[in-house]
């Protein structure tokens, strides 16, 4: 489940550092994390680093996610 709101935050806000996402989303850091390897392996998001912050985004376009 975590997974699919992952997505549906991304497509919508775009890139996010992953705190925001943890706090958006309400989970823990621990489970947002197995979630993101999940999603990374499937290649459907890439995790950034910019000034000492992790952002992840979207790789998928929006008529990927719901068509």
């Amino acid at each position: 489940m975590e997974k699919e709101m992952i997505m549906s935050l991304l497509t919508k806000k775009g890139t996010l550092s992953l705190s925001e996402v943890c706090h958006i989303i309400h989970c823990k850091e621990s489970n947002l994390i197995v979630s993101l390897g999940q999603l990374i392996n499937e290649n459907k998001v890439r995790v950034l680093e910019q000034g000492g912050k992790f952002l992840v985004e979207s790789k998928s376009l929006l008529t990927e996610i719901y068509y």
